[in-house]
């Protein structure tokens, strides 16, 4: 998942000015390298600029800190946010104002403690920084073996609720999430489980929207999900027969689910692919343009705790793994329609 975190200007100047130098561009050439990992700004920037005209920072020595606060300020780094917080100089109160607005923290580095639900660490603690980082970048499962979850040595083992917590942690600064699964339009349309794989569509894409609604409480957009989806070779020609009818039943059973999301669906022609074709198996992918998780099994079942003999893990990928399938399989159907 993303780990979201914030950075006290005043700290990191004062490290800088007691010639700390090396372990500061240690940990910016860090965050410029990894890709699950969102900075909180203030709604100027403000702690960013102060960093920048520190009189160290031009130093040829930290060139990397250098080009990295510049690329955060100019907005042209894929990691860093601006929330609405105003930074008045007062590095807790603005902590704390994130805090009441539901922004979510996992990391503030400062020497200054918050609250107890606020983890804050210094300089000296990078390790620890760059584990908890890492750790999120690992594959995960999720269970609700209680005995699995009592054993304290396997971190990578998640319940349904730090699921739902690594969702919102991941996704609550985008405006469009994306959900690749190849077998969502067969099975709302085709074969003898179309009820019940309606019913757990319906319950997890409910349990996904809950989860999503709570970003336009922070950001204040609404939230846009694209499903993508596929039709397999064998019922090619039938989809054709019918290809209005398929597409509007599907995106009318989205819209059921709930009125106020802007769905957008896209189904393809998949292809699996093969020695001269490129192609993908399943998919099976959620993803913003702030990073997402590949998913052992269909993104719409995770959340149900009945995923007896199914692989239930999920891991980070960066946008390079998030699949332009449109580049390489046919679009058959959008909806909505574009309007020309």
């Amino acid at each position: 998942m993303n780990v979201n975190i914030i950075l006290d200007s005043d700290y990191i100047c004062n490290k800088l000015t007691e010639g700390e130098e090396k372990t500061i561009n240690n940990l910016f050439s860090y965050f410029k390298n990894k890709t699950n990992i969102i900075i909180l700004l203030d709604n100027n920037k403000n702690l960013l600029k102060k960093i920048a005209k520190h009189e160290k920072i031009s130093n040829q020595n930290i060139k990397n800190t250098e080009i990295f606060l510049t690329s955060l300020i100019n907005g042209t780094n894929k990691i860093d946010y601006k929330t609405k917080g105003k930074y008045e100089n007062d590095f807790i109160e603005f902590a704390k104002d994130l805090k009441t607005k539901k922004y979510p923290i996992q990391i503030v580095i400062s020497d200054k403690k918050i609250d107890d639900d606020i983890e804050t660490f210094q300089l000296e603690e990078l390790d620890k920084i760059f584990q908890i980082i890492e750790k999120f970048s690992e594959k995960h499962h999720i269970t609700d073996n209680e005995t699995l979850l009592a054993d304290s040595n396997n971190s990578n083992i998640k319940s349904f609720e730090e699921y739902e917590e690594i969702l919102f942690n991941t996704f609550w600064c985008s405006s469009k999430i994306t959900i690749v699964a190849k077998e969502f339009w067969e099975g709302i349309a085709k074969g003898n489980f179309t009820s019940q794989n309606r019913a757990v569509y319906e319950k997890s894409l409910k349990y996904l929207i809950k989860i999503f609604n709570q970003i336009e409480k922070i950001t204040g957009e609404k939230i846009e999900i694209e499903i993508i989806t596929g039709v397999r070779a064998r019922l090619l020609d039938e989809f054709k027969m019918s290809i209005k009818t398929f597409s509007d039943e599907a995106y009318e059973f989205l819209k059921k689910i709930d009125g106020q999301i802007n769905f957008k669906l896209k189904i393809l022609k998949w292809d699996t692919g093969n020695e001269g074709n490129v192609g993908e198996s399943h998919g099976r992918r959620i993803y913003s343009n702030y990073g997402g998780l590949e998913t052992g099994n269909h993104p719409f079942e995770l959340f149900n705790n009945k995923l007896n003999h199914k692989d239930s893990s999920f891991h980070w990928i960066s946008e390079k793994e998030h699949l332009n399938l449109p580049n390489y399989m046919l679009t058959l159907a959008d909806r909505p329609v574009s309007q020309l």
